[in-house]
């Protein structure tokens, strides 16, 4: 089956496997494989969306994505201003300690 066959309403499936309905065998995802929801924005580091999005991608409609990918380029995942990394957290940890 080709591509042109999936959007006139066919199915997609791989060798072995059932058939998948056309509107779910081929999704596009901004997903990069590096999933970690930004404690102080609640974007993923790694697509921007929220965890709302990430949990809902499937069911959405194909509108609904295209929505929600037009917007990815404004977020910012993850704030410009550094906490601080490795560095800050043996310092705060440091501190902790000799007080504690």
């Amino acid at each position: 089956m080709t591509v042109e066959d999936e959007s006139a309403g066919g199915t997609a499936a791989t060798a072995g496997s059932a058939p998948l309905p056309a509107s779910t065998a081929m999704i596009e995802s901004p997903c990069v494989k590096l999933c970690m929801l930004h404690p102080e924005t609640g974007f993923c580091v790694g697509c921007g969306r929220t965890g709302d999005e990430i949990a809902g991608w499937g069911g959405m409609s194909a509108e609904d994505r295209r929505a929600v990918m037009q917007v990815l380029p404004e977020r910012q995942a993850a704030p410009d201003i550094r906490r601080g990394g490795r560095s800050a957290r043996l310092r705060r940890r440091a501190g902790s300690q000799a007080r504690g």
